[in-house]
């Protein structure tokens, strides 16, 4: 027994020798890391003698800094000392390089990183070994890494300590890190506790005499020491009561440690001794904590009070069993040392030191542990370096909704750790994360499948929702509209006729359906029966444009069936092509703009112009008329993708290929293609083909 901590099986202190002796045959840069072998070996006795953990976390606490710093590889880690030390070392070395910009305000979140970077929680302890080597030798640390390191010993692994229950390396951490970071205020203290070191020790040997009296009447084997609390206990009560050090009414306590074997008697023992305590001295009810009832979620037990001397010193009491008391400073690895005699096992003590970590709430009770452990979410940074946990398995799309509800909604893509991908892609953890918008982006129903977030799914549903009533009111202005046109009711019985004829439920659906444009409007006058046509509002004033007619064009278009000689021109911001479902709308000056129904004007103009809206349907035409469009493709830079999409244009029959406008990126390919076809069913046809092309993410037309 070394420390408290067992010795190592002959075949475990073969294998860590075998380590040291592996790293002194590194070939390393010495000017640059002189002492990088000697540190790894204090790093990994620390870890092994005073956090008491066993050869294999040894062997990755001499082994971690040498793959961090690319002298060897995890393959060669693997070969040589297992799959076990590899994948322990893996996961101190992902910790290592994390980026910690974000750690002062977002302590919590980086807790929880660090937990899902490395699921074994050794790794962690790992670490915690080696801030302490760290600050032991301060002095000898490059004057660059002394704030990082600085940093990250108070903001993540000395919370880290506190919840794991290693109070002893908690307190040398804050003691060394507020030396280092804080000295005069440290230096004033110390030199105030020890001005009055001599009378500190005379009181506490008077305070502990009457108490080993009467334990020894009792038949209470314990022993009883006075300790000062550390002086960054004391700065933190100075800042929080507003007080010198003078005004610190408790700057040390009393530890009772009882002697005994019988883990039945401990609690009896324990209260048998607080009340020789509080009978004594006079207790202060409201300062007593009882975590032998209720351990802390770390594996802490012990009866805590605050009592107050006859002179009115007011003197903390700590009182627990030897066995508490070396949990009390080793943790979750003492905790188990001693179920391992039972039913315990390492697996056990891990999982329970992971709970730990994860517990913010320390009041709880051991049992209330969490089952489940956050090795089912990630953490996702933004480029700003704040930290969004979402689950395993989750998209840019989840991303962008953890962001703010109108991103997700709008969200049409991002990049991840510099390069460009679709909302479809799964993130990993500690990926680096923007996204991209487009206002005319709308959610659909496939968006539900492959979101893993209650917000997601829950804004999807709503915003599907939404639109569904803009659809509905979009609609029901369209049949309105078109009955008007055709000189027909409005009223139940017709409208009766057209849920039937389409075939839905009711008038909502109906509705809907029109709006969404899943129900061809132009059938109405079909379903209906008549052949009334409506004459174009007198009041406009067309002014002819100098475009095609559509007598000229041997009827290309035929606008409600009835109107000729009508000057029109296709829309520039949608681009209709023949096939399209398309609508034509009369303008103050420019005739009659053909829009497709799925233009982005679309709904505005139906909403708050419907009085203008015309139908509007393609006639074969001639072939050879042929309709400008203009299509967005994008996806990976890779090699000949360019050459791939042009070639790709000019095999498909009937297409003329005006040009190609490639945008500038550096990771990602994104270019504008203008192309002339005949309809709706080649454009449609050349997309699919760009689809298809290796490295496409998508292609669609503006």
């Amino acid at each position: 027994m070394k420390n408290g901590t067992p010795e190592l099986s002959a075949n475990d202190f073969d294998r860590v020798e075998e380590a040291k002796r592996f790293i002194r045959t590194i070939e390393i840069d010495a000017d640059r890391f002189p002492t990088l072998v000697e540190n790894s070996e204090t790093c990994a006795d620390i870890a092994a003698n005073e956090i008491s953990l066993r050869a294999e976390s040894e062997i990755a606490a001499l082994l971690y800094n040498f793959v961090h710093y690319e002298f060897i590889t995890l393959d060669s880690v693997r070969s040589t000392f297992g799959n076990s030390v590899a994948y322990l070392v893996e996961g101190i070395v992902k910790i290592v390089r994390l980026n910690k910009r974000g750690l002062t305000t977002q302590t919590d979140s980086f807790i929880q990183l660090v937990l899902t970077l490395s699921p074994d929680p050794r790794s962690v302890l790992i670490l915690l070994a080696e801030q302490l080597r760290q600050l032991r030798s301060f002095k000898s640390v490059d004057e660059h890494y002394r704030e990082e390191i600085l940093k990250e010993v108070h903001h993540l692994y000395a919370p880290i300590a506190h919840r794991l229950g290693l109070y002893a390396i908690k307190t040398e951490l804050e003691e060394l890190w507020m030396k280092n970071a804080h000295y005069p205020i440290f230096r004033e203290i110390a030199d105030q506790l020890a001005a009055k070191k001599g009378e500190r020790e005379l009181f506490i040997s008077g305070f502990i005499a009457p108490l080993k009296t009467k334990m020894a009447e009792q038949e209470i084997a314990c022993e009883i020491k006075g300790r000062p609390k550390s002086i960054y206990s004391i700065w933190n009560k100075m800042k929080v009561q507003h007080v010198s050090v003078e005004g610190v009414y408790d700057k040390f306590a009393i530890r009772i440690i009882i002697d005994t074997d019988d883990r039945a008697k401990e609690k009896e023992l324990c209260w048998k001794a607080y009340s020789i305590v509080t009978e004594e001295y006079i207790p202060f009810p409201k300062r007593l904590r009882d975590w032998i009832s209720h351990p802390k979620s770390s594996g802490y037990e012990s009866l805590h009070t605050t009592v107050q001397t006859e002179k009115g010193e007011w003197v903390e009491v700590q009182i627990r069993s030897r066995r508490m008391d070396e949990i009390a400073e080793k943790g979750h690895a003492a905790h188990w040392k001693y179920k391992e005699k039972s039913t315990g096992t390492k697996s056990d003590w891990l999982a329970e030191m992971r709970s730990a970590l994860e517990n913010r709430n320390e009041s709880g009770r051991a049992n209330e542990l969490k089952s489940v452990l956050y090795g089912n979410d990630i953490f996702i940074f933004t480029p700003e370096n704040e930290i969004k946990q979402l689950r395993a398995g989750s998209t840019i799309l989840d991303f962008a909704f953890a962001v703010h509800s109108d991103v997700g909604l709008t969200c049409n893509g991002g990049t991840v750790n510099g390069k460009h991908v679709t909302i479809r892609q799964v993130l990993k953890n500690g990926d680096i994360v923007s996204v991209t918008t487009n206002k005319r982006q709308m959610p659909n129903e496939e968006w539900l499948e492959f979101v893993h977030s209650a917000k997601a799914k829950n804004r999807i549903k709503r915003a599907l929702k939404d639109r569904g009533h803009k659809f509905f009111d979009v609609g029901k202005e369209l049949v309105k509209r078109k009955l008007e046109q055709l000189d027909i009711s409005f009223d139940a019985i017709n409208l009766d006729k057209l849920v039937a004829y389409f075939g839905v439920a009711n008038s909502a659906d109906l509705y809907e359906g029109i709006g969404e444009q899943t129900l061809d409007i132009l059938q109405i006058k079909t379903a209906l029966e008549t052949k009334k046509p409506e004459q174009v509002e007198p009041e406009l004033e067309i002014v002819t444009p100098k475009t095609k007619s559509i007598q000229s064009q041997e009827d290309a278009l035929v606008i409600d069936e009835s109107i000729s000689g009508i000057q029109y021109s296709l829309a520039k911001c949608c681009n209709p092509v023949r096939g399209d479902q398309v609508f034509g709308f009369i303008s103050v000056n420019k005739g009659v703009r053909v829009h497709r129904m799925t233009c982005p004007n679309a709904a505005d103009l139906f909403m708050n112009h419907a009085h203008r809206i015309v139908s509007a349907q393609w006639t074969r035409g001639k072939k050879e008329d042929r309709f400008k469009t203009k299509l967005r493709v994008t996806g990976r830079d890779e090699p000949n993708i360019l050459s791939s999409v042009v070639n790709c244009v000019r095999a498909v029959g009937g297409v003329h290929f005006h040009g190609i406008n490639v945008i500038p990126d550096q990771h990602h390919f994104s270019a504008e293609l203008t192309i002339q076809v005949e309809s709706n069913v080649i454009r449609d046809e050349v997309i699919q083909r760009i689809r298809e092309i290796r490295g496409i993410e998508s292609a669609y037309q503006l």
